[in-house]
């Protein structure tokens, strides 16, 4: 009796725990910190992730407009086309990023995905400046452009998710 009286004391506290909390402790997601580029790149080798497309938000005005924009989630990808619109990879407001790993290697110039109004490219970019501080580049020419929001203090996400991601755009 007294095992079944653990085991159903253990089930009870599983019951009360947040998705959040025990996703937290399998991904390894860590309280977070201000990071700077030399440390961020730093950790992106350690994961064997390039650093060379990296954009940066110039301040936390315009870190705060661009989580908005990525929908509050880390990690999250937001997609344009070559005409600047954003796009959703999503087939409704309810999914997850999942989608990303059959969207991404999947795009072509015919691929039809869903135009989301209100955001465009050169207003997105303005939040954003390159390593060195200086404002964002013009873009190449480009089927589409993927940006991908993420945090170190992720932890095992930023392997499962967000390598992955770039992994499969580069082959795409």
């Amino acid at each position: 009796m007294k095992n079944v009286t653990i085991v159903l004391i253990s089930m009870l506290f599983a019951t009360f725990q947040s998705c959040n909390t025990i996703a937290k402790k399998v991904y390894g997601i860590k309280n977070p910190e201000i990071e700077t580029v030399e440390s961020i790149e730093k950790y992106l080798s350690s994961i064997d992730v390039s650093s060379e497309n990296n954009v940066y938000c110039k301040d936390i005005l315009s870190y705060k407009t661009v989580l908005d924009i990525f929908g509050k989630k880390l990690p999250e990808a937001i997609l344009f086309n070559s005409e600047g619109k954003m796009l959703t990879y999503k087939k409704n407001n309810q999914d997850c990023n999942a989608g990303l790993f059959e969207t991404i290697p999947s795009l072509s110039k015919n691929s039809n995905l869903q135009i989301l109004e209100g955001n465009d490219i050169q207003a997105f970019t303005t939040y954003l400046v390159d390593r060195n501080s200086l404002k964002f580049r013009n873009l190449p020419k480009a089927d589409y452009f993927l940006f991908i929001n993420w945090a170190k203090y992720m932890g095992k996400l930023n392997k499962d998710h967000v390598k992955v991601w770039e992994e499969l755009a580069n082959k795409n």
